[in-house]
């Protein structure tokens, strides 16, 4: 009996231990080995082809889900994301979701002395974070606004997107001076039409909030054209500028520009005598702020 029970013990303890070495194998490999370096300490930060896919995040908590989640990882050089660290989820729950998402994500590694190297990143996803009972236009006549809310903004500062507006904290809701106000943000061009939008909420005491809740298009931070030599590249960029197609560093990712400036590079080398020429657009995620545009040119170079 004795000799039956320490078998079994010593099978147990060997079990325990194959899941240990199982379980550190799995930590080692979430791990990124080497030098890490901070976004400003590398020549070319890393950037990210795809984003998340919070799909089943959302299967788990609904379409409803409301909050907002910050981590830190690491975009190892070998390309994977490891050593992620949630910083701050609210609520809680939803922090591991995110986690394995990011965990997912694929990227090209940051560059320093022409060699690829591991970056720390930091990532900051919200929900639904509004939290707001919406009431329409006809609801709010009438009633005095006890808050101005600007909300969503990254680059911008409040105090820059309020003075587009006129609509203030104190006044009588106004709908067409509020529409006004949505129409002076977005006549900025430094906005997403489609996301950009107001809402109208409660007040505590009796009156309205009226929130601005805006959807910053990203800058663009890099130019390529594939498919050109300098000469050709320097033509069109000077083509570009004599048809007012306002492509440059900078400028903020606008979808028709792009679409503009494609036809603009079609036809300039047909008038040289190219034939069949294609000008292709993609669109390159650097992040959540920032994105590189590629125009590759094809065509038969008939002189």
């Amino acid at each position: 009996m004795i000799e039956r029970f320490l078998t079994m013990a010593f099978a147990l303890m060997m079990m325990s231990w194959c899941v240990l070495s199982t379980v550190a194998q799995a930590s080692d490999s979430e791990k990124c080995r080497g030098p890490i370096y901070g976004p400003k300490e590398v020549a070319k930060r890393a950037r990210m082809i795809e984003q998340p896919n919070f799909k089943a995040l959302y299967e788990a908590f609904g379409n409803d889900l409301s909050g907002r989640v910050t981590l830190e990882a690491i975009l190892c050089r070998s390309g994977g994301v490891t050593d992620i660290r949630v910083i701050n989820s609210q609520p809680p729950k939803i922090g591991e979701f995110v986690a394995k998402a990011v965990s997912l994500v694929r990227f090209k590694p940051a560059e320093l002395n022409w060699h690829t190297v591991s970056q720390r990143q930091q990532f900051e996803f919200s929900f639904n974070e509004s939290g707001i009972s919406e009431i329409d236009a006809a609801a709010a006549a009438g009633r005095r606004i006890e808050e101005l809310v600007i909300m969503g903004n990254r680059r911008m500062t409040r105090d820059q997107i309020l003075g587009w507006i006129k609509t203030r904290a104190g006044d009588i809701y106004n709908a067409e001076q509020v529409q006004r106000d949505l129409t002076a943000i977005l006549s900025t061009g430094y906005f997403e039409n489609k996301s950009t939008r107001v809402l109208l909420d409660e007040g505590v005491r009796g009156g309205v909030r009226v929130l601005f809740e805006v959807m910053e298009l990203p800058l663009v931070t890099e130019i390529k054209f594939v498919g050109l030599n300098e000469a050709d590249r320097s033509a069109i960029i000077q083509e570009l500028w004599r048809q007012n197609v306002d492509l440059r560093m900078g400028a903020p990712l606008d979808f028709g520009k792009l679409r503009k400036a494609a036809r603009v590079i079609e036809m300039f080398f047909e008038s040289r005598g190219w034939r069949d020429v294609k000008a292709e657009t993609s669109i390159e995620t650097l992040s959540a702020t920032e994105s590189a545009v590629t125009f590759k040119v094809s065509a038969d170079k008939f002189k």
